[in-house]
C-alpha cells in the first residue's frame, strides 16, 4: 500500500498474510492507521506498473485476522465469483478506481529523441520544484493525457480526493480516470455474507495495468487509488483491510467508529520503541551495552528507557550471551564486542552467561548486502527458523505513532485492543507457537504478553500442542 501507510510502512512486504501487528506496551496508545465511521468513505492508494496481476483487498474484523493466512487468489476469486447480484454495492462513479501520477507534472527530463522511453519518471514527486511563493510550476514537458486514462480529474469530480489529508508531503499530483470499458473488464468489488468464508465482509479486486509500448513504461512508483467503505456487519471496533498483490502483502488497521470521524488519516505524533521477537539489526553503530536477565518482566526497562532518552539511539538489539542455534549462521556483528575497538564489559555476578542477554543501544544502517532493496526490505532481519541464531534474539524498532483530532471515543476499539495486548481472541497470528518442525515451550508463549521481557526461547521437536 502507498497511502495511508499500513503495517509494511510503505514498503512491499513479502510476508504472508501480512506483517504482524505491532503491539504497544501496556499503558501506551494503540496503533491504528485510520479512524473512520461505519459507512464513511476513505481512500487507499497502491503501487502499479507491474504487468498482468490483480491487487486484492479483503475486509474483515480484526479478531478474525488469523483467517487471513488462508487467503489465496483462488479463495478470494471464489468469494468474488460466488457473489449474488445484490453484492455489487460499489457501482456509483465515486467508487471507480483512479490513477495518481506525479510524473505527469514532473518528468525527470525532457523527451529525448530516439530514446526508447522518452519520459523518465520521478519517484513520488521527490524532486518537484517549489517556487518561493509556495506554488508549484508545471513542467512544460507534461505529456498529453495518456492511454488508458480518460481525462484528468478536477476537484468537482466525485472520484477526486484531496491528497493533503494524507499529510504525506507530496500533494501536487495529477489524478486520472480510467476508461469506463476497461474498469468494467478489470475491476470487481463485492460485499456480502458467504457461509464458506463468514469472516470476510467484502473483497475488492483490481487488475494492475502495465504499459510498455515505448511511449510510457510501466511505472512501479506511481499509484492507483479507490474509495472504500466498511459497513461494519459485526459492529464497530477494530477491523483490518488485507492487501495482496502477487507475492506481496500488507494490512491496514482500522478503528471503525459508531459515528463519522473528523480526522480519518491522522498525523505523525512521535515514535515508540516496539519489541519484535526473532529479530536482529545486522549493521549498526554501537551506542551503549547493558546486561539483562532472561524471562523477567520489565527486565528491559532500563535499556529501553536509556534509548528513549538518548539523542542518538534509534533501536535495540537483544541477543543471548551464549549463542543458540547454528553458530555458523551467526552474523559477525551478533555481539557488539565483535566490532572493531569494542571490548566486552565484565559480566556482573547477578547475570547467568548461559541464560541471560545483552541489550545494545544502536544507530541503524542498511545491511551490507548487495541484494538489499530498501523499497521492500527493512534494516532488520527476522527469522522463524529455530536453527538460525536470529530466532533467539529480539529487537526494538522505532514505529511512528499517529494522533487524530476531534474524532470522539470508540470504547469498543479500546476494549478489543486490550484483548489483543493480553493475548486473547483473534491473536493467534500474533503469538505463533510452532515454527517449522519445532514448537516453543508454553512458558515462552505466556511471556510474550509480559512487557519488556527478554525471552529465552526453548524449542523441541515432536508432538506439538497449542498452549492454553
Amino acid at each position: 500500500m502507498g497511502s495511508p501507510e499500513a503495517r509494511a510502512r510503505g514498503k512491499g512486504s513479502p510476508i504472508h498474510p501480512a506483517p504482524r501487528e505491532e503491539i504497544t506496551p501496556t499503558g501506551t496508545d494503540r496503533f491504528r492507521h485510520i479512524e473512520v465511521g461505519a459507512g464513511q468513505d476513505f481512500v487507499i492508494e497502491w503501487a502499479v506498473g507491474h504487468p498482468h496481476y490483480y491487487a486484492y483487498f479483503a475486509v474483515m474484523k480484526a479478531e478474525d485476522e488469523h483467517y487471513a493466512d488462508t487467503h489465496t487468489w483462488d479463495l478470494l476469486n471464489d468469494y468474488v465469483d460466488s457473489a449474488p447480484p445484490e453484492a455489487y454495492k460499489f457501482t456509483d462513479a465515486k467508487w471507480e478506481r483512479t490513477h495518481v501520477s506525479c510524473s505527469y507534472f514532473f518528468p525527470d527530463t525532457p523527451p529525448i529523441e530516439g530514446e526508447a522511453y522518452p519520459y523518465k519518471f520521478q519517484d513520488k514527486c521527490a524532486s518537484k520544484v517549489q517556487a518561493t511563493d509556495g506554488t508549484y510550476s508545471e513542467s512544460k514537458y507534461s505529456p498529453i493525457t495518456p492511454y488508458p486514462y480518460e481525462f484528468h480529474l478536477d476537484t468537482t469530480d466525485p472520484r477526486y480526493y484531496n491528497r493533503s489529508m494524507f499529510r504525506s508531503g507530496w500533494e501536487y499530483v495529477a489524478q486520472f480516470t480510467y476508461l469506463r470499458e476497461d474498469l468494467d473488464k478489470w475491476d470487481t468489488r463485492v460485499e456480502y455474507y458467504n457461509e464458506n468464508y463468514p469472516w470476510i465482509e467484502s473483497v475488492h479486486k483490481f487488475q494492475l495495468f502495465y504499459r510498455g509500448d515505448g511511449l510510457q513504461p510501466g511505472i512501479a512508483q506511481e499509484y492507483d487509488a479507490a474509495k472504500f467503505s466498511i459497513t461494519g456487519n459485526k459492529g464497530s471496533g477494530r477491523y483490518v483491510v488485507q492487501y495482496l498483490w502477487n507475492g506481496y502483502a500488507d494490512m491496514l488497521q482500522v478503528d471503525l467508529y459508531p459515528h463519522e470521524t473528523n480526522d480519518i488519516y491522522g498525523y505523525t505524533a512521535g515514535s515508540l520503541l516496539v519489541k519484535k521477537e526473532h529479530c536482529f539489526f545486522p549493521n549498526y553503530e554501537l551506542k551503549e551495552i547493558y546486561y539483562v536477565q532472561a524471562n523477567m518482566p520489565y527486565a528491559l526497562d532500563t535499556c529501553v528507557a536509556a534509548c528513549e532518552e538518548s539523542g542518538s539511539c534509534q533501536a535495540l538489539n537483544i541477543v543471548p550471551i551464549t549463542p543458540r542455534g547454528d553458530t555458523n549462521l551467526m552474523y559477525d556483528t551478533y555481539f557488539p564486542w565483535h566490532l572493531d575497538g569494542v571490548e566486552q564489559p565484565e559480566i556482573p555476578d547477578w547475570i547467568d552467561a548461559e541464560r541471560d542477554f545483552v541489550c545494545t543501544l544502536i544507530k541503524v544502517e542498511d545491511p551490507i548486502d548487495p541484494a538489499f532493496n530498501p523499497t521492500v526490505e527493512f534494516q532488520y532481519y527476522e527469522s522463524a527458523d529455530p536453527q538460525d541464531p536470529i530466532f533467539y534474539s529480539a529487537c526494538y524498532v522505532g514505529i511512528e505513532q499517529k494522533a487524530f483530532d476531534n474524532n470522539g471515543d470508540c470504547p469498543i476499539c479500546e476494549e478489543e485492543y486490550e484483548t489483543l495486548r493480553a493475548g486473547g481472541a483473534g491473536t493467534e497470528v500474533e503469538k505463533p507457537w510452532k515454527f517449522e518442525d519445532f514448537c516453543v515451550k508454553c512458558e515462552n508463549f505466556a511471556l510474550m504478553a509480559q512487557p519488556n521481557t527478554a525471552i529465552l526461547w526453548e524449542t523441541s521437536q515432536g508432538d506439538c500442542r497449542k498452549c492454553d
